[in-house]
């Protein structure tokens, strides 16, 4: 049945299957979009153009409004705290350009100025007359945060200092969060809250940007080491910060009652891309207890579900994190180690709800020389040419693929092989690297314009499990002149899956021990382009779960015909739930062999 989006989140948090996969941008300060993105976003969507409202400095986060929240499906909706990381209100807005040339909205106590470097310095609280507590590279999209770090003196050390930011909450707050809750009450959209004073040892909060004389150990690398060398100093601040937190809720509490879905408890991260900063003894010993005490109040005075933010590879961790009381946690960094989403799904699904995670950026290349690839397809009848400019399409290089990408991955697929010329040369090498650290492989070539269909294309195809050709290519690679000549040439090659499209046709699977057909009615009203990626996603989508290749097929025809339908080739771009209503498959009880 359909569900509004409070129905959909709420379904999810008990582990229940919604009607869609519930969508969150924006909520917290770990699922927000960077100001540039949400403008190209409204740029996108047609929208009104005008400055973006600048939500959280820190690291540059815009606001997204309900009209585009709207547009993008979102399901959750946030409440912040009334100061930003920088001890500012987000008030009195005025206009301000960023380095990379935007004209943006930020509060009227954003206040910065230039270093010696040309480097952007931003101010606790909007004082121009105190330390300045952040700084933005010139070359830079956000802020990194100023270490203040006063000489330390052991016998001196009191660890009220480091609880400055940490007192009972003021009728000033409570009254601004009577008003927050208010504005969302009735409101169809899951809330989440940061009611701040919950991030225990939060990295982020250690050096109190927000603060103009910070005291204490605020020093990352210092507070780190404190850990090993100070562990009771570190419990005696998240005792009585604890202590503070769950006072702060019970007055909040009576206001809110169960307006709100999700309490914001941290964003402290434990982890890196390989391993843990701590172990998980280090975790029970330390931060356990006190993150404890916060969400067992939670659950026996509300209905409300608690989050935990954590980057990295923390799978040592979770079992930990559940035993403190979490309900959710934000992201799943599926490229760390350990971080495979069908394990974790296995391991710990009916323990804990994975909330975001699944996309890495970390590897994106951002040259500001190189101009975006374009294509432009001339169709006619059946027949199209496609008027191609490579751009960023022929910027990747054998050099970029290192061992630490591929090592990220399960599966690795390569398409344009015809187009990319200066990555071509090195597939084979590429392919060897990765199924030796455990990918798989999959080749889609596409059209060679130069009709000359070598290279090192038949040391490529020897390295390949999946290929995926139309049929017109199939014949031209092999030199055969039909698909049952073709297919004994790419098994002999050692391709073990064979796909091959063969447009309104439908298309067909060959392995040496199967063979598997697919024609679905032809669609109409669209074109052809996108459709054979498509069917690639389709296809790898349903065998990296471990589909059965007839199903597989079924998936990938379908994902073809759907943008078929529609001109441009995303439009009509299903999602899971679209698949599993037209093809029936369940991908809940589907295996993971792959």
């Amino acid at each position: 049945m359909d569900m509004n989006s409070k129905q959909r989140v709420q379904q999810s948090l008990k582990h229940q299957l919604p009607d869609k996969v519930p969508v969150d941008f924006g909520s917290t300060t770990v699922t927000g979009i960077h100001i540039r993105m949400i403008e190209k976003l409204r740029d996108h969507y047609g929208l009104e153009k005008r400055p973006v409202k600048l939500t959280e400095p820190y690291q540059m986060l815009g606001e997204i409004d309900a009209e585009l929240q709207q547009l993008m499906g979102i399901d959750v909706i946030g409440l912040s705290p009334p100061d930003n990381m920088f001890g500012f209100a987000s008030t009195g807005w005025k206009e301000f350009r960023t380095f990379w040339g935007q004209e943006i909205l930020v509060p009227e106590l954003f206040n910065t100025r230039l270093d010696e470097n040309g480097d952007l310095l931003i101010y606790p609280e909007g004082d121009m007359k105190a330390r300045p507590s952040g700084k933005m590279p010139k070359t830079g999209f956000f802020f990194d945060a100023i270490i203040r770090q006063e000489p330390i003196v052991e016998s001196l050390l009191d660890p009220e200092d480091n609880l400055e930011e940490f007192r009972p909450v003021s009728e000033q707050t409570l009254n601004y969060w009577k008003d927050q809750i208010n504005s969302v009450k009735g409101s169809d959209k899951a809330v989440v809250a940061n009611f701040g004073g919950t991030g225990i040892g939060d990295i982020a909060l250690v050096p109190a940007p927000f603060l103009k004389n910070p005291k204490g150990i605020r020093d990352i690398t210092e507070w780190y080491m404190s850990l090993v060398l100070r562990p009771d100093y570190i419990r005696t601040i998240f005792d009585k910060q604890s202590d503070i937190a769950v006072g702060n809720l019970k007055k909040i509490a009576a206001i809110a009652g169960n307006t709100i879905d999700v309490l914001y408890v941290c964003g402290t991260d434990f982890g890196t891309q390989n391993s843990t900063f701590c172990s998980p003894e280090t975790f029970d010993d330390l931060w356990l207890p006190y993150y404890r005490k916060i969400n067992d109040w939670v659950h026996a005075h509300t209905a409300w579900k608690t989050f935990k933010h954590s980057c990295g590879a923390v799978d040592t961790l979770i079992h930990h994190f559940i035993e403190a009381g979490f309900d959710i946690l934000n992201p799943v960094q599926i490229t760390a180690k350990g971080m495979d989403p069908v394990m974790l799904k296995e391991k710990y699904g009916n323990r804990v709800v994975f909330w975001g995670g699944g996309v890495d950026t970390q590897h994106v290349i951002v040259d500001p020389c190189v101009k975006t690839g374009l294509g432009i397809a001339l169709c006619q009848g059946n027949d199209r040419a496609i008027l191609t400019y490579l751009g960023s399409l022929n910027a990747v290089f054998p050099g970029q693929i290192n061992d630490d990408l591929l090592r990220s991955a399960r599966h690795l697929h390569h398409g344009s092989y015809f187009l990319q010329t200066n990555l071509r040369p090195a597939i084979p090498d590429i392919f060897t690297r990765a199924r030796s650290f455990g990918l798989s492989t999959s080749l889609d070539t596409n059209w060679d314009p130069a009709e000359k269909w070598n290279g090192t294309l038949q040391q490529s195809l020897a390295l390949t499990d999946i290929f995926l050709p139309n049929e017109q290519e199939a014949r031209l690679i092999s030199r055969t002149s039909n698909l049952e000549d073709a297919i004994p040439v790419f098994q002999g090659m050692g391709v073990a899956i064979t796909a091959i499209k063969q447009g309104e046709a439908g298309a067909q699977i060959v392995t040496k021990g199967e063979r598997h057909t697919c024609a679905l009615p032809a669609s109409t009203g669209g074109d052809s382009i996108g459709t054979g990626d498509s069917f690639d996603a389709g296809f790898l989508s349903g065998w990296l779960r471990g589909l059965p290749l007839k199903q597989c097929l079924q998936i990938a025809c379908h994902c073809g015909k759907e943008v078929a339908a529609q001109v441009g080739g995303i439009r009509s771009q299903p999602d899971w739930a679209t698949i599993i209503e037209l093809t029936g498959i369940n991908i809940e009880t589907a295996g993971n062999s792959q």
